[in-house]
């Protein structure tokens, strides 16, 4: 029974260890601090019309996830501002959300 245990154990340990090797190598759990500046922009909205999440928009790629959260819910009422936005952003290449810090409306 306790040779049963110590495989588990093992086999657990070997199994997190490659999900956080995968996750890592494709910047799953990468954070980093960026400025940008782009414009407000719905990302999506609910059946009565209403944005549920935005992104800023650089023109260059795909728009980046706006956080619902902290300063990044003040920009919500900012649709189609220009904006400099300082945060913390995570994800990959395709998709990259930010948590905002800090923005400033710049048009």
């Amino acid at each position: 029974m306790k040779a049963v245990t110590q495989i588990r154990i093992a086999f657990l340990a070997i199994l997190l260890a490659i999900v956080v090797a995968t996750g890592c190598s494709d910047g799953a759990f990468v954070t980093e601090k960026v400025t940008t500046s782009g414009t407000v922009a719905a990302k999506d909205k609910d059946a009565a019309g209403k944005v549920t999440s935005i992104e800023i928009k650089t023109g260059a790629g795909p728009g980046m996830t706006v956080e619902n959260s902290g300063k990044g819910k003040e920009l919500f009422g900012m649709i189609d501002k220009k904006v400099e936005v300082s945060g913390m952003v995570k994800g990959g290449a395709e998709t990259k959300t930010m948590t905002v810090e800090s923005y400033k409306v710049i048009d």
